[in-house]
């Protein structure tokens, strides 16, 4: 159980909730819960990062929709919803598409970061559901929904604060700042391109983002290869640009309290995903990688 893995950090997201939603029996879980006005139930683990066993990771999700088998279409508006997102990802568990967001747990962790995290995973749970059975049904479901709340004042400010301390730590790991591109880097085959904004009424994300394939129609082949990747990993989300014709692989962090440590650990898991899997998605599905573009 999570008490038994990580019991600082499951002390930590407790604090963090206790006072702020409806909490529930937690069962299996860390916390679980009743959040936002349409009162999901969202649940939130503590689990150790595949990649270092002694690293916490926390992780809020919510059920969007009971999908016994995971079908191409489905995929595909999966990866067209994720190119409206800001924080958050939707995953098949095998059983449901759920509303999902990871972050670092340790010492790293705010807990305004799991606040805002747990209410993003529930408004998504409660809006991803009707805009997905429209694309599915081969309706526009129009601009992606951002939550109604009110921005604070100096959004703006905060913002630039972020991008500030984030290209400090990343020009000391080769990163570029360039007025055109921004803050980017190189990571094999594929670059990583980092970026700030705002979110909910006071909260900045940094945006950590790489291109996978260039030139590629979104097939239900493509987006099942993507999604499957992306399910069994514990941060990223693929992204389709319908515009554009691009995948990205991305994932977004709550900014508000960002630490190096946080930042780097996005920009690996986005840079090694990337350049792991674009070739093996050329071959199979078609378009081109960024190195075969630049």
């Amino acid at each position: 159980m999570s008490e038994q893995l990580f019991p600082g950090t499951v002390a930590s997201v407790r604090r963090a909730l206790e006072r702020t939603f409806v909490e529930e029996d937690p069962r299996d879980a860390a916390w679980r819960g009743r959040v936002g006005n349409a009162r999901m139930s969202v649940r939130v683990d503590v689990v150790a990062d595949p990649d270092d066993a002694a690293q916490a990771m926390v992780v809020a999700s919510s059920e969007v929709l009971p999908v016994p088998k995971f079908t191409g279409p489905l995929a595909a508006s999966v990866l067209l919803e994720h190119d409206g997102f800001v924080l958050g990802r939707l995953r098949h568990n095998g059983s449901a598409l759920v509303a999902e967001q990871s972050m670092l747990g340790g010492h790293t962790l705010a807990q305004e970061e799991v606040t805002v995290a747990v209410w993003t995973v529930g408004w998504l749970s409660a809006n991803e559901g009707a805009r997905l059975h429209m694309r599915v049904g081969g309706m526009d479901p129009g601009e992606p929904r951002t939550p109604d709340v009110d921005v604070r004042r100096g959004a703006e400010e905060r913002v630039a604060v972020v991008r500030e301390r984030a290209a400090r730590w990343l020009e000391t790991n080769g990163f570029v700042d360039d007025p055109v591109w921004g803050l980017h880097g190189e990571a094999g085959s594929t670059r990583v391109f980092v970026s700030a904004m705002h979110h909910l009424e006071r909260s900045s994300v940094i945006i950590v983002a790489a291109p996978v394939l260039i030139d590629v129609d979104l097939t239900d082949e493509l987006a099942l290869a993507a999604c499957t990747i992306a399910d069994e990993t514990t941060v990223g989300r693929f992204a389709y640009t319908d515009a554009r014709r691009e995948l990205w692989f991305e994932h977004a962090i709550l900014a508000d309290d960002l630490q190096e440590v946080e930042l780097m650990h996005a920009v690996r898991a986005v840079a090694e995903t990337a350049d792991a899997v674009d070739e093996q998605l050329a071959s199979a599905h078609g378009g081109r990688r960024y190195l075969d573009l630049a």
